[in-house]
């Protein structure tokens, strides 16, 4: 449940829309009438969020993230598993 403004840039397909008080009372009321419609929202909102904002991919972004920076700015980045499930990377800065 959001505002147009809200949505802005994310699939407007997962979510319901109201840009009124009225509009967004509607949406309301039509999500506590219909169960089926609650749940399917509540596990379409939760795979996008796991998706969008997993660990893994956080990562996977840090990772291409450090390696620009290490290929653009002389940098080392030093690798290393410090927790089992979260690597990590330390920056060295190469002279």
């Amino acid at each position: 449940m959001t505002t147009a403004i809200g949505a802005e840039g994310l699939d407007e397909s997962k979510m319901l829309i109201g840009n009124s008080p009225e509009e967004i009372r509607d949406q309301i009321m039509l999500l506590l009438s219909d169960s089926q419609l609650r749940n399917d929202m509540a596990l379409r909102g939760r795979g996008y969020v796991e998706e969008k904002f997993s660990w893994q991919r956080n990562l996977e972004e840090l990772d291409e993230c450090l390696l620009q920076i290490e290929q653009t700015n002389k940098l080392r980045i030093v690798r290393g598993p410090f927790h089992e499930d979260i690597p990590q990377a330390a920056v060295e800065i190469l002279r």
